[in-house]
């Protein structure tokens, strides 16, 4: 099940917790950017607030990192809770 979560500012979604991704940046444009999962072709949208707050200051493509889905009610997914991969136990 997941767990209400809610940003700085106020974006308010579902963070699906059993949904954990694992995959790359793909782009990064400065104060966002995207991820892509591991077989996936899809991306997913990640602000730079999320980067900071895991300690990634200047991603590049390719970076390894693990994020939570979070969907907005209007259905806009983005990601949450990024770690960077090597830091996971």
């Amino acid at each position: 099940m997941g767990e209400q979560s809610e940003d700085r500012r106020g974006w308010c979604g579902q963070a699906k917790v059993t949904d954990r991704q694992r995959g790359e940046v793909i782009d990064w444009r400065g104060k966002f950017g995207f991820l892509r999962p591991d077989g996936g072709d899809k991306h997913t949208f990640v602000s730079g607030y999320e980067m900071r707050r895991a300690g990634i200051t200047d991603p590049e493509p390719g970076d390894r990192v693990t994020w939570l889905l979070m969907e907005a009610p209007d259905g806009r997914v983005r990601a949450t809770d990024v770690q960077q991969e090597d830091v996971i136990e």
